[in-house]
């Protein structure tokens, strides 16, 4: 009897894709191992981050990489980023960033049916909406920048309508001097996406590498 079994924990037939709520995906033997090899040592986690993430990056050709326990906690890390902006004191302050440029702005459609967008709250973050049930424009977006934006978060699901595009996006922040962050968790595969947002002038993008 297995562990599943032991737990009284029913195996499902995937017909969905690579979702979390689904546990992701298969682990490849070579991941295990690779697992089992570090569990069985003592290391200096915040070294093994580190050198990790600078492993993934060189792989990949984009200026720095980070795992994370998951595309949530990617997001929130990223959200807490760009809200202290490299500032020590600022990050001992979260998750109290009153006085700090703290509102993350999201296009309404990316808000309907889509629990992670409230992980803004988490690291202080302060939820801006713009946009309505009839779509966004790039006027919406321009106007809900101010001096208390910290990021425009996009959510990237394809295709997606009533939203601007995430090129105009990027445009748009550009004018702004205000980092993108792309939530494309679920944009893998194919594997081209893991540097596409990048090369498109994103900032930050967060995956799931289920």
């Amino acid at each position: 009897m297995g562990i599943l079994d032991r737990l009284g924990v029913r195996k499902v037939i995937n017909a969905c894709g690579t979702l979390t709520v689904l546990g992701s995906n298969r682990v490849d033997s070579e991941v295990l191992s690779a697992m089992k090899e570090v569990a069985d040592s003592f290391v200096d986690m915040n070294e093994l981050l580190v050198k990790s993430g600078d492993y993934i990056a060189r792989l990949l050709n984009v200026p720095g990489a980070l795992i994370t326990s998951g595309a949530g906690s990617g997001l929130v890390l990223a959200i807490a980023a760009a809200i202290t902006e490299g500032d020590i004191n600022k990050m001992s302050r979260l998750p109290f960033t009153d006085g700090l440029r703290n509102e993350v702005v999201v296009q309404y459609p990316h808000t309907v049916g889509n629990p992670y967008v409230y992980f803004i709250n988490i690291p202080g973050g302060k939820l801006r909406i713009t946009g309505s049930p009839r779509g966004v424009s790039e006027s919406d977006i321009r106007g809900a920048l101010n001096d208390k934006t910290a990021a425009i978060l996009h959510f990237q699901y394809e295709p997606q309508g009533g939203e601007v595009t995430l090129s105009k996006v990027i445009e748009i922040a550009r004018e702004f001097n205000i980092p993108v962050i792309v939530d494309a968790a679920a944009e893998l595969p194919p594997l081209i996406n893991l540097t596409r947002f990048i090369r498109m002038g994103a900032d930050l993008v967060v995956f799931s590498w289920g």
